[in-house]
């Protein structure tokens, strides 16, 4: 595993720990929750991804460390930023240790806000949604819905150091990463950008039972949105909806829109949408 370290420099001299895998596991306290935020892109974009830490009901935090990890080679972590809240300990300064690297599944973090950690140090107070981390993330794969998970990888233990240097485990809910696919109208078989029952019944039914030409969009050719292209069953449910008030195809529809199940196996390369 290769991975890119970052350090910041230190005033003074602080350790971690002993081998935390030694130490007696202990149980997630809910007055204590990590939580990632989600985003949404198209393959090659990059987008940011927010770390937070909610404790109104818990003691102040002097020190944490996490890894968030996505087990994907379809997003990959680029760059890193601390959270607004932490930029502000220390007179602006920032946090005195900060240690950040990236490994093939993610990334891992450990900051402690005064070092050495001994009374009188700072603390993050109490609140809801304090922002730990920003993480950059650059988007390689195809549609589909990417979790992002806290882990405890190498030299990151999943913990919090409060206030009166006690270490509890946070509660963790994992975020998302969505890489979108090509917009299209549900049911536009024939890829001209809008939806006419007829028209593209037809050229369904002739795709299935005369070798006519495929749809530009599978995802679009499904037009009851079930999941699945079925010729004849798709075809019918437009005519359906034109000449005898049938249900609508779902969403995208009437108007281009993104395809809701970016994780769907039929995909869309190409489309009629401007």
């Amino acid at each position: 595993m290769v991975a890119r370290i970052f350090l910041l420099p230190l005033a003074g001299v602080f350790v971690l720990g002993a081998d935390v895998s030694l130490l007696a596991q202990p149980q997630p306290d809910p007055d204590y929750v990590l939580s990632a935020g989600s985003a949404q892109g198209d393959p090659g974009d990059t987008v940011d991804i927010s770390c937070f830490l909610s404790n109104p009901n818990g003691q102040a935090v002097a020190a944490f460390s996490y890894g968030l990890c996505d087990f994907t080679d379809a997003v990959e972590a680029i760059d890193f930023q601390l959270g607004g809240e932490l930029l502000q300990l220390n007179g602006g300064a920032g946090p005195d240790f900060v240690s950040f690297s990236f490994f093939d599944e993610g990334f891992l973090l450990n900051v402690v806000f005064t070092t050495p950690l001994a009374p009188p140090f700072e603390v993050l107070n109490p609140g809801v949604d304090n922002e730990l981390s920003v993480i950059t993330y650059t988007l390689l794969g195809g549609p589909s819905v990417y979790p992002l998970s806290y882990c405890e990888e190498g030299a990151a233990a999943l913990f919090l150091t409060l206030e009166d240097l006690s270490t509890v485990l946070p509660q963790a809910t994992s975020g998302a990463i969505t890489i979108a696919g090509a917009p299209f109208v549900r049911g536009d078989f024939d890829g001209d950008g809008q939806f006419s029952g007829l028209t593209d019944g037809v050229a369904s039914l002739a795709f299935q039972f005369q070798g006519g030409a495929p749809p530009l969009c599978s995802e679009a050719a499904d037009t009851d949105g079930n999941g699945i292209y079925q010729g004849l069953v798709d075809a019918v449910y437009g005519l359906q909806h034109q000449f005898l008030s049938g249900p609508p195809p779902p969403a995208p529809y009437p108007d281009c829109g993104a395809d809701p199940d970016p994780g769907s196996s039929l995909g869309c390369d190409q489309n009629g949408c401007p």
